[in-house]
């Protein structure tokens, strides 16, 4: 069998699609600025806010619409985080595609017939998203899949709908909106979007997840089936669990104790585990929403489809000192830190300036990030900081937007689930914790360690021995001491001992905050001061023992 035909449209149709879709604008009063069009009054929602009215107007234009309307819900670094929420609001489903039209597709895609290939097929889906639809299916093995399919209908129009996006800046930027960079949003968009609508990109991108998940504590990956995946079919084995999407539909504000703190909890292992896996240096997903991720049993979350990016050996450094920084409420060194990922424009602010603006920032004023209006989140300064940064100038570079996109989806779902807490701050706490220990255990190796050990043995001996040497040197000048002159002696070399054991104590401190990051103390400062303090007590050690 051949797959299904995808024909070009004509001029003539891409016209009347244009027609379409300024007159449909027009209906939410956002007509074209560089165009004469009809003045009339608003016919849908004129007492509504200027965002409102683009959400619904790209909700009503089909798929291709309505996944920008959700991409534009990523860039906190272009719309403020109210507005951000605003457009997430925007439904990822949609009417689901035939069974014989999906029999047909399957079958044309893959070469032989659907009883040949599986050996049982759900005709009905489970799920149907903007782009694709998944159907459960078991293999000739018994291995339990699940059969993902690109809507038909998507196809015919992404061509179209995707050029056509052009007259969204045009209508869409007035009002709250009139400074937003719609611009570069559609180039962005345009960029990754291919990605989502071919599942080919969708079988690496699992793959390359899958491949890593061992490495991750919390991670999890389906397996795609590489011989029954195409552009427009994937076949990926059923991950055990429930599905997030599941439970972020099923919030209740009045669960009892148990499932919110059940829902807190899922909330903090979603935030560790991306942040762990984008600051490790590994693939992450990009658009980390509810229907894209399952949670297991064994408290583990597993990403099961969306964009996947990662950050190389630099980026990821930086950007972790970025997080830290702004984590620790230090807005100078954040400022500093985040103007590395940017790109300046040539009327920019100065440095200077933007620092004096970070000092600035206050959440609980210019946020809309908490329900109450009420925070000082660590997400709200994130956001706060980026959008400072694009008023002024700057914007992220394209290969750290994956990162900052993916953290406002974390963030958000993270919100939701437990809207009480700061589990961004919370995980990333909890991430610097392990990675002390883990810099800990890694520069101070176990022969390191025994050196350490037995250079503390020695140092506790140095003061007894010491003075067993001096006594052997002055034995024959020297009348043997009495009781009383030995118990002196005894106080003495105890308290050269006690001085010694501090030494190490206060020493074993200080090398343990530089390894571990918490020093602010430069190495070289360290090691100059250990030599002084040695010379200092073994100076000490030699009075003591010549004061006999």
């Amino acid at each position: 069998m051949t797959t299904l035909p995808r024909e070009r449209p004509t001029a003539i149709e891409v016209e009347e699609r244009r027609l379409e879709i300024i007159r449909h604008f027009g209906r939410y009063g956002l007509r074209p600025k560089s165009r004469w069009w009809p003045s009339g009054r608003d016919q849908v929602l004129s007492g509504e806010s200027h965002v409102r009215k683009v959400r619904a107007a790209l909700e009503g234009l089909g798929p291709v619409f309505s996944a920008f309307g959700l991409y534009l819900s990523t860039r906190a670094d272009l719309l403020s985080a109210q507005h951000c929420l605003e457009m997430s609001v925007i439904p990822d489903r949609a009417a689901t595609t035939p069974c014989e039209v999906v029999r047909d597709l399957v079958e044309g895609e893959l070469g032989t017939t659907l009883e040949k290939t599986y050996a049982n097929f759900d005709a009905e889906p489970f799920e149907s998203r903007l782009m694709s639809q998944v159907h459960r299916a078991r293999l000739s093995n018994h291995q339990r899949v699940v059969v993902e399919i690109i809507h038909p209908e998507v196809v015919a129009c992404l061509e179209t709908d995707t050029a056509l996006l052009d007259l969204v800046p045009d209508s869409l930027g007035r009002d709250e909106w009139s400074d937003v960079r719609l611009e570069d949003a559609l180039v962005d968009f345009r960029r990754t979007f291919p990605q989502r609508t071919d599942l080919e990109c969708q079988a690496e991108a699992l793959q390359s997840l899958s491949t890593r998940a061992g490495a991750s504590e919390g991670l999890g990956a389906p397996r795609a089936y590489g011989n029954l995946s195409t552009s427009m079919v994937l076949t990926r084995n059923r991950l055990p669990g429930s599905r997030l999407s599941d439970l972020v539909q099923d919030l209740d504000e009045s669960a009892i104790d148990e499932a919110i703190r059940d829902r807190e909890e899922v909330a903090l292992t979603l935030v560790m585990t991306w942040l762990t896996q984008a600051l490790d240096g590994r693939p992450f997903p990009v658009e980390a929403r509810p229907g894209n991720m399952v949670t297991r049993s064994d408290q583990r979350i597993a990403f099961t489809g969306g964009l996947v990016t990662g950050l190389d050996g630099d980026l990821k450094t930086n950007v972790w000192d970025y997080l830290i920084a702004t984590a620790e409420q230090n807005p100078d060194r954040a400022c500093a830190l985040l103007v590395r990922e940017m790109e300046r424009e040539p009327q920019s602010a100065s440095e200077g300036d933007m620092r004096v603006r970070f000092r600035q920032i206050v959440p609980f004023r210019d946020g809309g990030w908490s329900r109450d209006g009420d925070s000082d989140s660590l997400a709200e300064h994130l956001f706060l900081q980026w959008r400072t940064m694009r008023d002024h100038g700057y914007r992220i570079r394209p290969d750290v937007l994956g990162f900052f996109r993916g953290l406002f989806c974390v963030a958000a779902l993270a919100r939701r689930l437990a809207p009480d807490r700061d589990v961004l701050r919370e995980g990333l706490m909890e991430l610097r914790q392990d990675q002390s220990l883990a810099r800990l255990r890694q520069r101070v190796a176990p022969l390191q360690w025994n050196d350490l050990m037995q250079n503390a043995s020695t140092m506790i001996t140095l003061p007894h021995q010491l003075d067993q040497a001096l006594s052997r040197a002055a034995k024959s000048d020297t009348p043997q001491p009495g009781p009383a002159s030995r118990s002196r002696s005894q106080r003495k070399n105890g308290t050269a001992a006690m001085i010694a054991l501090l030494f190490l104590a206060g020493m074993v401190v200080i090398w343990t905050q530089y390894l571990t990051g918490a020093s602010a103390v430069p190495k070289e400062w360290i090691d100059g001061g250990s030599a002084v303090l040695f010379v200092l007590l073994g100076a000490l050690l030699l009075r003591v023992a010549t004061s006999r």
